[in-house]
């Protein structure tokens, strides 16, 4: 039977004792995620004057941190969250120093570039501790809104740093924007890591697991194959709303249609972990999936609607004034907030019910997995969304993302999945 679907539910999570200093730890620490690889770009571009070396950084930053997820995730599990964390911290605070040093004294790229990398693979992997608290300090009734709790956590704050970014550049300048960022993370961290359940957390004796880790379990691969699919559609859907912004005239625009995803998965994780939801786990995840693929066809059809018909005027050439632009792109945001509504629910059943199925040993390791394989199909399927945009127009991107949904919602129906995982109880 369902729970009456209300705020009470995240209201009794942080009320149980030892919770709120971590929450509050993980949301001061996912503040500057969206916000540090802008910061990055604006001050490299203002220091050397080269968009090619600013994306250099970037992306020495981005690879450095699917480093650090992988990474950190497998040290907490051996030797506790405080001492990885409190060691992140100081590594990642004099790199992101260092990084604003070396740009101001100008020189070669390849000494920001790296400390860029020791500033990603060091940055916090707060998330995952935080779910791994959660059996010690959440009842099993309320594990599944802890957990719907820790993306909230995360998702809120990172969709607030870029906003806030914007009065720190005004205040302080892109080398005065890094420096806050990392403030953030080591504030974060530290309440994390100094904390009485971070201290007192110890992972489960460790199981015949190998290299494999967590991913030694079936079900942990299922789910984090599931993650990847989220993660991919996502990508698709992101860099398709990106693309018709800009056809339409508008690319400024995108941000809202940005916008429009996120808040759908914000909205839609909240909703999912205030209730309790009874039958079969792999039916949930492929009805959500089925969900997702309906979300997306129907952004689909109202985009090549916009294509082939004004008022949307998605082309320049069809543009007949920002009303048309404006109602075609309300449209689309309408469809993205509906994909958002599935993409957010999905990703927080995964971390729900991978937590029922990580061997002993490997309770972080398992949660930052899903986390980076979710962020490694999202960067994959950007990268051939933009060769499917330039083949067959930026809509395609979205039927792809729905055909890869369905099928993995097609596959999560046969009996072999079902035998994985079924873990909510």
């Amino acid at each position: 039977m369902f729970r009456k679907l209300s705020v009470v539910s995240y209201l009794e999570v942080m009320k149980l004792p030892g919770v709120a200093r971590p929450a509050v730890g993980v949301a001061v620490a996912s503040l500057p995620i969206g916000a540090l690889s802008l910061a990055m770009l604006l001050l490299v571009k203002e220091s050397i004057r080269g968009y090619a070396a600013a994306g250099v950084v970037v992306g020495a930053l981005a690879l450095g941190t699917g480093l650090g997820i992988l990474t950190q995730g497998r040290l907490m599990d051996r030797f506790g969250q405080p001492r990885v964390l409190i060691t992140a911290v100081l590594l990642q605070t004099p790199a992101l120093l260092g990084f604003v040093l070396t740009l101001r004294a100008g020189g070669a790229l390849w000494l920001p570039a790296l400390l860029a990398f020791v500033a990603g693979a060091c940055e916090p992997q707060v998330g995952g501790a935080l779910r791994a608290l959660w059996p010690d300090l959440a009842p099993a009734r309320l594990r599944p809104t802890a957990m719907a709790w820790s993306s909230l956590l995360l998702e809120a704050p990172v969709l607030a740093g870029p906003l806030l970014l914007a009065p720190a550049l005004a205040l302080v300048g892109a080398a005065g924007a890094v420096v806050c960022c990392g403030g953030c993370f080591a504030v974060g961290a530290l309440l994390l890591a100094t904390s009485r359940p971070a201290r007192s957390w110890r992972a489960g004796p460790r199981g015949e697991v190998g290299l494999l880790g967590a991913l030694a379990s079936p079900a942990v691969r299922l789910l984090t194959a599931v993650a990847a699919v989220v993660g991919a559609v996502a990508g698709f859907t992101q860099f398709s709303a990106a693309a018709l912004a800009n056809a339409a005239g508008a690319p400024a625009r995108a941000t809202l249609l940005y916008a429009a995803l996120s808040a759908g998965g914000l909205i839609g994780a909240a909703a999912y972990g205030a209730r309790r939801w009874p039958g079969s786990a792999t039916r949930r995840l492929a009805l959500m999936l089925t969900g997702l693929t309906a979300a997306t066809l129907a952004t689909l059809a109202v985009a090549i609607a916009g294509l082939t018909a004004a008022p949307f005027a998605v082309t320049t050439r069809d543009l007949r004034g920002p009303g048309g632009v404006t109602a075609g792109l309300a449209g689309l945001g309408g469809g993205l907030l509906g994909c958002g509504l599935m993409l957010g629910p999905l990703m927080v059943a995964c971390f729900s019910m991978v937590a029922e199925h990580i061997p002993p040993g490997t309770e972080v390791g398992g949660f930052t997995t899903l986390t980076a394989a979710s962020l490694a199909a999202n960067a994959a399927a950007t990268a051939v969304a933009g060769v499917l945009t330039d083949a067959g127009g930026p809509a395609a991107p979205l039927l792809v993302g729905g055909l890869v949904a369905i099928t993995a919602a097609t596959l999560l129906r046969m009996p072999g999945a079902r035998d994985h995982v079924e873990v909510q109880r």
